[in-house]
């Protein structure tokens, strides 16, 4: 559902079927993207109420969504092989399969690079890639469980994530070091990290 905060109105809402996993809005917020458990991906024109594609490929459920460049959308499922796939969105086309091996629940822009990181679950790496050329181009296995979140400082070039080992990491994308680890910040496993600024980190756990 869509709401006007600032008119504390209604506006409209979009039927999915399945349980609603992830959703990103495009192209001047005209466009969401959708995805569910029913592991498709679907692109809507939610203004005028209309699907314009419907993304199929992935065997299990996508997770993340993230937007990339040049009408380019990049989706991290928990397939156990190739769970990072490119789309061109704006035609609904399958543009590369990358040969990520192990499942993902999460991805992350890095815009100052125009590459992504990558984290999830069996190999508790973080990875980066080139998502042009398909290439890794570097990883560490900091954490020692589940990846469940990502989030990238550009002033700082900080790649921080958490997930099941209750710990930060903080990973500097230009000296690829592991600069951090604030390890049991929460009693609980970590599922979302958001930067509110140059100095303030939010961390939610269940």
């Amino acid at each position: 559902r869509l709401y006007d905060v600032a008119g504390d109105q209604f506006i409209t809402s979009i039927n999915v079927t399945g349980v609603l996993w992830a959703i990103k809005f495009i192209d001047f917020n005209r466009i969401a993207v959708s995805t569910t458990s029913n592991r498709e991906i679907k692109i809507y024109d939610w203004r005028h109420q209309t699907l314009l594609h419907t993304l199929s490929g992935p065997l299990n459920i996508t997770h993340s969504i993230e937007i990339l460049p040049n009408s380019l959308l990049a989706t991290a499922s928990l397939d156990p092989v190739g769970s990072l796939r490119i789309w061109n969105y704006s035609i609904g086309v399958l543009i590369r399969t990358i040969n990520v091996t192990f499942g993902l629940y999460c991805v992350k822009y890095l815009p100052d690079r125009d590459l992504i990181a990558v984290g999830g679950l069996g190999s508790f790496k973080i990875q980066i890639w080139n998502y042009t050329s398909g290439s890794l181009i570097i990883e560490h296995g900091a954490h020692n469980s589940t990846i469940r979140t990502i989030e990238y400082s550009l002033e700082h070039k900080l790649v921080i994530s958490a997930g099941f080992d209750r710990s930060l990491v903080f990973f500097n994308t230009t000296s690829g070091l592991v600069i951090k680890i604030l390890h049991s910040v929460h009693d609980g496993n970590i599922f979302s990290i958001k930067i509110l600024n140059n100095r303030l980190l939010a961390t939610c756990s269940i």
